[in-house]
């Protein structure tokens, strides 16, 4: 359906909306299994539809007026936080591409776009997001790189600062996780210092 175009017609976005729903499903409930041996499960099934979504974001060159930057919407609403990190993925790499190749369609219109979440919201939500990166399958990595992609449609005196700050961050979670040795109490620590840099 990507590949030929039908998700750009009317009814694309409600289509991606249904994707990012799937991937916001919560666990199943512990020891309850269904005797259905066609049975598929809330994780099953969510690993699908990450796999979709981020599939239609990285390998379809169709998909990116479908995705960009509609999939933004789907950042702010709560019932979309399990969603957080497939959809924080996806959105870096369309984020970091269009800057990285200076689209036309990279620079937002918040007047035009009027259900994108305007740049505050965007970056008291991507905070909040990256202050526990652990959660929602390690979104903390993908909210960084978001976050740096980002930052030209945010706040232009963010964009030095977080080009030069996100790739530690990003460097701290990969190496936390490497060594097994995670500290949320540290994280927490640093995080508070960039937003003290953000509001001086």
């Amino acid at each position: 359906m990507a590949h030929h175009g039908y998700l750009e017609l009317e009814g694309g976005h409600q289509m991606i909306e249904f994707i990012v729903k799937q991937c916001s499903l919560p666990n199943d409930p512990p020891g309850k299994r269904s005797p259905d041996p066609e049975y598929v499960s809330n994780q099953a099934l969510r690993l699908m539809c990450d796999n979709v979504l981020q599939l239609l974001a990285t390998t379809v060159e169709e998909m990116e007026p479908v995705l960009w930057p509609f999939l933004l919407e789907m950042i702010e609403p709560e019932q979309y936080t399990e969603a957080g990190c497939v959809v924080c993925k996806c959105l870096a790499h369309l984020a970091n591409k269009k800057r990285e190749e200076k689209a036309e369609d990279y620079n937002l219109d918040y007047d035009v776009l009027a259900n994108t979440p305007k740049p505050n919201v965007m970056i008291a939500r991507l905070m909040v997001l990256a202050g526990c990166p652990k959660n929602n399958r390690d979104r903390g990595i993908h909210v960084l790189q978001l976050m740096k992609g980002m930052s030209p449609n945010l706040n232009d005196n963010l964009v030095e600062l977080w080009d030069t700050v996100i790739p530690k961050l990003t460097q701290y979670l990969e190496d936390a996780g490497k060594e097994d040795s995670w500290s949320q109490k540290n994280w927490e620590d640093l995080a508070l210092k960039v937003k003290m840099i953000i509001l001086e």
